[in-house]
């Protein structure tokens, strides 16, 4: 008998563990559509079919709702300013934003974590990461089909270290997407190998690294190429000099950024730096901040924002998401923003857990993604869901998980 209920048990334990992964896969497949040429309307519903299952998931196990205050609080002065901001001048983009923010964004934050282990969550991550790079590699295959909105073509230009090859997009519309995929799979790999050690979790991280070198993905690789060099620090030198490490390269991207716009004294040739064009972007952001510096232009506003100032610059995105929220929400939601990302990785390396290196290394990694890329913790794009859930991860804690 009492074997009977130990069996059944586990079969309850496997059946919670399968339908775990299901979500989690379900969900990074939902948010990952929407960098595909499939109708953004179809992709949103999808996500939203994944969304529901979660929320009714906690619903169902937890009878409270535990969230470290601090982020709560920033949290809810993002909100405020937001709204502020459409009672003031109301439209349908900022207020469809602001709803994603207080119901995507939100569970990201203080659910997922609870009811998904985060070993659990990238173990999920790693494999689709591989996944989707092995599917990129199709074309060069002769296997280059298109359906429903997934084109699996090359992209054109040719990759940085062999003129002879074009990047891969895999289902995505442009590599960029895919290269921030590998980044944040090989990271999640790299759990998965320090606690397994297995020869099948180095061969997830050898695609998804394969995967981001025939991206072009630069920010990726800067960022990947940060991780490789802490993680390193770490493992030779501990812990203390790791910290000190993150707070040194904070402290160098702000005195960097702060030559290369002549905010303080600097070397010259940094001032001539465009970055692709993000110059003249960053430039328009800010010009656009002063002309709604208190509460911003309203949540998904900053491309209107900045046209004005774009005149011979093609692209309007800002390329940052922390001046994007500067701009959406203004001085007093773009630091809260800055404050809920930052501390983060700060107060990550406090965490001490088996995994805490790897949020923390996945935490550098999206400071910096968000650095040069528009895409931040609040939407259903794939960035904002993965990158959210990881700061999730960390202000909630994974389980068991104390700070000192």
């Amino acid at each position: 008998m009492d074997d009977n209920k130990a069996m059944h048990r586990r079969y309850n334990n496997h059946q919670q563990i399968f339908y775990q992964r299901g979500l989690i896969l379900g969900l990074l497949i939902s948010v990952a559509l929407v960098h595909t040429r499939i109708p953004a309307l179809v992709t949103y519903f999808l996500a939203i079919t994944i969304y529901i299952p979660i929320i009714l998931l906690y619903v169902r196990n937890h009878n409270d709702f535990v969230v470290p205050q601090y982020y709560l609080h920033l949290y809810l002065l993002i909100a405020a300013i937001a709204s502020i901001q459409i009672l003031i001048s109301p439209s349908i983009g900022s207020t469809a934003r602001l709803g994603a923010f207080l119901v995507f964004t939100a569970t990201n934050f203080f659910v997922i974590p609870r009811i998904f282990t985060f070993e659990r969550f990238v173990s999920v991550l790693s494999r689709f990461s591989a996944m989707i790079v092995i599917i990129g590699f199709f074309p060069y295959l002769g296997v280059s089909p298109s359906f429903a909105g997934i084109d699996l073509s090359l992209w054109h230009g040719h990759i940085y270290w062999k003129q002879s090859l074009n990047p891969i997009t895999s289902i995505f519309y442009n590599p960029n997407a895919l290269g921030f995929l590998t980044v944040i799979g090989s990271l999640a790999s790299l759990s998965e190998i320090r606690r397994t050690k297995s020869t099948f979790a180095v061969a997830l991280f050898g695609i998804s690294i394969t995967g981001l070198l025939w991206t072009n993905y630069r920010t990726g690789m800067i960022a990947l190429f940060v991780c490789s060099l802490l993680y390193t620090i770490y493992t030779l030198y501990g812990s203390e000099i790791y910290a000190l490490s993150i707070v040194m390269m904070i402290v160098s991207i702000i005195i960097g950024l702060s030559w290369m716009f002549g905010f303080m004294w600097g070397p010259e040739f940094l001032t001539e730096i465009s970055l692709n064009n993000r110059r003249a972007l960053w430039t328009a952001g800010y010009q656009a901040l002063t002309d709604a510096p208190f509460i911003g232009h309203g949540l998904g506003q900053s491309r209107r924002a900045t046209e004005p100032y774009l005149d011979n610059v093609m692209d309007f995105g800002l390329h940052n998401a922390y001046l994007r929220m500067f701009v959406e929400t203004g001085v007093i939601g773009g630091f809260a923003y800055l404050l809920f990302t930052v501390s983060a990785v700060v107060g990550s390396v406090r965490v001490h857990t088996q995994q805490f290196l790897v949020i923390s290394l996945l935490l550098v990694s999206i400071t910096i993604i968000q650095l040069f890329n528009g895409l931040g913790l609040i939407g259903i794009s794939m960035h904002s869901v993965i990158m959210s859930i990881v700061v999730g991860f960390y202000m909630c804690g994974i389980t068991d998980t104390e700070i000192s």
